[in-house]
């Protein structure tokens, strides 16, 4: 009887499995990355209230069409003149610390520079509707004036921490007004900090090449 329960069984699942689904589900697609405001490593310049200019660089970007982000990282750059790529590489990173304690970790290797990391704080400028994107890109550029683009960059900087963000549906006006603001106040907060780099980014990207 046994025997013959399971030979049933096996049946009904045999005509199942031949019968085409009337309603197969459809295979999702996974999400197409797209080009951003910015790429990784460029170096942007703004205006702060005091009418000097400061700079930060993307260290990561991905965007998709209903969703992404841009992270930034802040630099030393408070000067009177617009600045140039020599100023970027001539600058240091504010809120940057090496760490030695994740070497251990298989994502860390190609990370590493004698046994240590580079770990930082970042902005993060997300979106999450197409519309959304549409005019955080169109800000963004607006706001920010690309200078050019430091080559392997983000690799030694294998760690970065989302420690605040802000809010982007609002008119433009009102954007540039809280992006300077949080710009000024995070420049002056960890300029005081014991977070500034000790290498210059060119230094840092130097390490780089020499691996």
């Amino acid at each position: 009887q046994g025997i013959s329960a399971r030979k049933k069984a096996l049946e009904k699942l045999r005509a199942k499995l031949s019968t085409p689904n009337p309603k197969p589900k459809k295979r999702k697609k996974p999400p197409v990355q797209i080009d951003g405001a910015f790429r990784a490593g460029e170096c942007l310049a703004f205006l702060y209230d005091n009418g000097l200019y400061g700079g930060v660089m993307i260290t990561e970007c991905k965007c998709y069409r209903n969703k992404g982000y841009h992270k930034l990282i802040y630099t030393d750059i408070e000067q009177e003149k617009m600045p140039v790529l020599t100023d970027f590489l001539n600058a240091h990173i504010l809120s940057f610390k090496w760490s030695g304690n994740l070497t251990n970790q298989q994502g860390w290797k190609y990370a590493t520079i004698n046994g240590c990391a580079g770990e930082l704080s970042s902005e993060n400028i997300s979106y999450s509707s197409k519309e959304n994107k549409d005019r955080l890109f169109d800000f963004l550029r607006r706001f920010f004036a690309p200078i050019g683009i430091v080559p392997a960059y983000t690799q030694v900087f294998y760690s970065t921490t989302e420690v605040h963000g802000i809010e982007k549906i609002m008119e433009y006006e009102v954007f540039a007004k809280e992006l300077r603001r949080q710009l000024t106040y995070w420049k002056d907060y960890l300029r005081k900090s014991d977070k500034v780099s000790k290498e210059t980014i060119g230094e840092l990207n130097g390490l780089l090449h020499s691996l």
